[in-house]
């Protein structure tokens, strides 16, 4: 329905629907960056609201997970997580490849921020075979799919990972030139060595396989440039330049606004002290590591430090910010397990919703297998009905162009449902190729459409000539014939 709009003025509709729509999630996009999450809300479900106006699914569906993007952030995980399910539900009913490979990389990256690995790497699997069914394959996007697949892998295995698989990103990353790609994957590769103390292969990986973005590093990084010098040089055992690095790189992390960054900076500044008995130091380091994490309420560090400024603390006598340090030791351990348990009943909520809308999916599929095999069964009764009909009227003195005409269409209906129980098995076999769907459509035709007219013109004549069923061995319609004859005959 138009009401009567001209092409144009639907054009202009659709054109400026189209602008308003792009224009909310810009703006939302700006406010998100921000992390101003009410904002970007706020032109997040405009958009959506457009994009329903107009019943644009593509834009409801991208509508859908951007809103979830910022309930993420909010911290409202299950109302998030039923967003990005929704944009899935209409992506899947869109049949569109390049949506549900969007759908499927959120819900991959919210499995494992919540810690939920199999599901994780489930959908990033999903999101591959995706990305493998485009031509030409996109082979950047799925080098990036590998780099999640890693980062889920250190995640769920307590930092242990496929170091071979991470060099070959790295590889592919610098022969292709991306810097983008190669950054994150060197960031990965880092925190997973200093994490496992192997600072010797963190050493090699700089100095020998990738040299010059060490050289870069010292102009475009310098804060990590000599956190790293200062890593090397104390594994080299030559600890007076590794405090001289510590040093300067402390100077330049003062003015980092990453407070988390700092905090973690600190307190391996205090563990280095440690190792080499200056315990003063170490113990201003680890004040300063609690005071950073205290800034953003990062219990997993607070926690951290004050175990630390306790042990020093009782070291040294002062057994009063000994006893402070243990008291919110113990009071920032129990948050941190209240908060696990907290976590562990989002997961069991995530968990039941997600079977609750597996179980939900497998419904609606045995209800559409139902439906589909009641109406199989409806066309197969109906093409035997009318196959019985044409023989019994091929019995009677009926016109043979009626007779011709009923078995040109029970042919047409008999080859058609033919082709349609084919089709559904063509496209399983071709997993919807077009070329493939073409190629094996042209050669069933060709076999077909000339058996079609040969059959059909053989039935027809066979019926014509001969009488099939013998009309006087059914007496009720012997009957019928004979009241017909005397209804005439009055």
């Amino acid at each position: 329905m138009n009401l009567g709009l001209t092409a144009e003025q639907i054009s202009d509709i659709t054109n400026n629907a189209e602008t308003a729509y792009l224009t909310s999630k810009n703006l939302a996009s700006v406010y998100l960056a921000g992390y101003q999450y009410d904002k970007a809300l706020t032109y997040y479900y405009k958009s959506l609201s457009i994009a329903s106006t107009s019943e644009n699914s593509v834009h409801k569906a991208e509508s859908y997970l951007d809103i979830g993007k910022c309930l993420e952030g909010k911290n409202q995980k299950i109302e998030a997580f039923r967003n990005y399910m929704t944009a899935s539900s209409l992506a899947e009913k869109e049949n569109n490849n390049n949506l549900l490979i969007k759908c499927y990389d959120r819900l991959s990256s919210f499995y494992n921020f919540n810690k939920l690995f199999n599901k994780a790497t489930r959908y990033k699997l999903m999101q591959r075979d995706l990305v493998n069914k485009k031509l030409p394959v996109d082979s950047v996007a799925l080098i990036w799919i590998e780099y999640d697949l890693q980062e889920i892998d250190v995640n769920s295995n307590n930092n242990l990972l496929n170091e071979s698989n991470m060099l070959n990103v790295l590889y592919f990353a610098m022969r292709n030139g991306n810097q983008r790609l190669m950054n994150f994957e060197i960031a990965l590769y880092r925190t997973h060595l200093i994490e496992a103390d192997k600072i010797g292969l963190l050493k090699d990986l700089y100095q020998k396989r990738i040299p010059g973005e060490w050289k870069k590093l010292a102009s475009r990084n310098p804060g990590l440039y000599y956190r790293l010098k200062a890593f090397f040089c104390e594994d080299s055992h030559q600890p007076d330049s590794a405090l001289y690095y510590f040093d300067k790189a402390e100077q330049i992390l003062a003015s980092n606004p990453n407070t988390i960054l700092q905090s973690k900076f600190y307190n391996r500044f205090g563990q280095f002290l440690l190792r080499h008995g200056d315990k003063e130091k170490a113990l201003a380091k680890f004040a300063k590591s609690y005071q950073m994490a205290e800034k953003v309420s990062y219990f997993e560090y607070m926690v951290i430090a004050s175990g630390q400024l306790e042990s020093l603390y009782a070291a040294t006598g002062d057994y009063i910010n000994a006893y402070k340090y243990s008291v919110l030791n113990k009071v920032l351990a129990d948050s941190i397990t209240n908060l696990s348990k907290q976590d562990q009943i989002l997961v069991m909520e995530i968990d039941h919703e997600t079977r609750q809308r597996e179980r939900l999916a497998e419904r609606d599929k045995q209800e559409t297998i139902r439906r589909h095999n009641l109406q199989y069964t409806g066309m197969t009764i109906g093409i035997l009905t009318i196959f019985v009909i044409l023989i019994m009227l091929g019995s009677l003195k009926i016109p043979a162009w009626i007779i011709r005409m009923l078995g040109f269409f029970s042919f047409i209906f008999l080859f058609e449902f033919i082709v349609l129980l084919a089709d559904h098995k063509i496209h399983e076999i071709t997993e919807g190729e077009p070329w493939k769907i073409l190629l094996i459509k042209i050669f069933l035709i060709a076999i077909l459409l000339p058996l079609h007219h040969s059959i059909e013109k053989k039935v027809i004549a066979y019926i014509l000539n001969h009488k099939l069923l013998d009309i006087n061995q059914f007496p009720l319609i012997i009957k019928f014939r004979d009241r017909v004859k005397k209804v005439k005959e009055r």
